[in-house]
C-alpha cells in the first residue's frame, strides 16, 4: 500500500490496488481480508494523527476600498467521495455512515427489552401456576391474552431497536441486514405469540393448539436471537475484540443447544418417553438460564464497545 501511494499519503484507491494485485497473484482469502484490514486500519491511523487546518484569520475591523481581500484557509485535503483527514470518524467516510454512539444506544434498547421480557414472563408464569392450582380457568385464559398484548408492546419495542440500529450500524461491520432480518423474525415471532395467547383455552385441544403456536414462536424467537448474536460477532471481528467474540460463540453453542434439546423433546413425545421429556425439559430450562444470562452480558459488551468508540 505505501509503495502504491509513492511515499505519500495513502487513500483508499491505493488500498484497493494492493488488494487488486494481490488477488491477482493468487493470494487466498484470508490473505486479503487481513489485507483490508490493516489497509482501512492504516486509513483510521492517518485519518486520527493528521494535523488540523490552521484557524483562518478574522477579518478586519475596517476594510478599506483599496484594501486586499483576505485569503480564506486552505481546505483540508480530501479524495473525492471520502472524509477530510481532520473529519470525525463518525461522519461518514472511511468507515461508512454509521452513528457510533446511536447504534450502541439502540442495541442499549433491544437489551432492557429483552430484561423487560424476561421478567414479564416470570411474573406471568407464577400468576398461571397459581390460577391453573386454584382451577381458574376463566382468569388463566385471561392471563394469557394479556401476557400476549404486554408481549406484543415489548416486542415492538425490540423491533424498534433493531431497526434503529440498522439506520445507524457502522458500514465496516456489515451488519445492517443482518439487523434487519433480525427484526423480521422477531415481527413473525411476536405475532405468533399474541396469536397462540387467543387461540389457546381451557379446552384440551385449543391448549395444544395453543401450545404448538408457543412452540413456532419460540423456535422463530431463538433464529432472530441467533441473528442478533451474528451482529455481536460482526462487531466483534470489525473491532479486532477476541473477548467479546469467545462470548458471542458461546451463547451461540447454548442457543443450539436448545434447539436440539427441542427437537429431542418432540421425538420423545412421538415415541411416549416421559421421563427423557423431562429431563429434556429440565436441561432445557438449564439452558435457558444461562443463555439469557451470557445474552445480556454479550449484549452489554456490544453497547460498551459502541460507546468507547466515540471516546475512542
Amino acid at each position: 500500500m505505501l509503495a502504491e501511494a509513492a511515499g505519500s499519503r495513502v487513500w483508499p484507491r491505493h488500498v484497493d490496488q494492493a488488494v487488486r494485485k494481490q488477488e491477482a497473484a493468487g493470494a487466498d482469502v484470508q490473505t486479503l481480508a487481513t489485507l483490508h484490514k490493516v489497509g482501512d486500519a492504516l486509513l483510521q491511523y492517518q485519518t486520527e494523527t493528521a494535523p488540523a487546518p490552521p484557524p483562518a484569520a478574522p477579518p478586519p475591523a475596517i476594510v478599506r476600498a483599496n484594501a486586499p481581500a483576505i485569503m480564506a484557509a486552505p481546505a483540508a485535503e480530501a479524495e473525492p467521495g471520502f472524509a477530510p483527514p481532520v473529519a470525525d470518524i463518525n461522519a461518514g467516510g472511511l468507515t461508512g455512515t454509521g452513528d457510533y454512539a446511536e447504534a450502541g444506544r439502540a442495541i442499549g434498547h433491544y437489551v432492557h427489552a429483552i430484561i423487560a421480557r424476561l421478567i414479564v414472563t416470570f411474573l406471568f408464569i407464577l400468576i398461571g401456576v397459581g390460577m391453573g392450582m386454584s382451577g381458574n380457568l376463566d382468569g388463566l385464559q385471561t392471563a394469557a391474552i394479556l401476557g400476549g398484548l404486554i408481549g406484543l408492546i415489548l416486542t415492538g419495542w425490540q423491533v424498534w431497536a433493531l431497526f434503529s440500529y440498522a439506520s445507524h450500524s457502522p458500514g465496516h461491520t456489515d451488519s445492517r441486514g443482518t439487523a434487519q432480518a433480525a427484526a423480521v423474525f422477531t415481527i413473525l415471532a411476536g405475532l405468533i405469540d399474541i396469536l397462540g395467547a387467543f387461540a389457546s383455552g381451557p379446552a384440551v385441544g385449543r391448549a395444544r393448539s395453543g401450545s404448538g403456536w408457543s412452540l413456532l414462536s419460540l423456535l422463530l424467537a431463538l433464529i432472530a436471537i441467533l441473528l442478533v448474536v451474528s451482529i455481536c460477532r460482526k462487531i466483534a471481528s470489525a473491532f479486532n475484540d477476541g473477548r467479546l467474540e469467545q462470548r458471542a460463540r458461546t451463547v451461540n453453542t447454548l442457543i443450539g443447544l436448545m434447539i436440539g434439546d427441542i427437537a429431542f423433546m418432540f421425538l420423545m413425545g412421538l415415541m411416549g418417553a416421559g421421563v427423557l421429556i423431562l429431563l429434556l425439559a429440565l436441561a432445557f430450562f438449564g439452558l435457558v438460564i444461562a443463555a439469557a444470562v451470557l445474552y445480556i452480558i454479550l449484549l452489554f459488551a456490544t453497547k460498551r464497545l459502541l460507546m468507547n468508540a466515540v471516546r475512542a
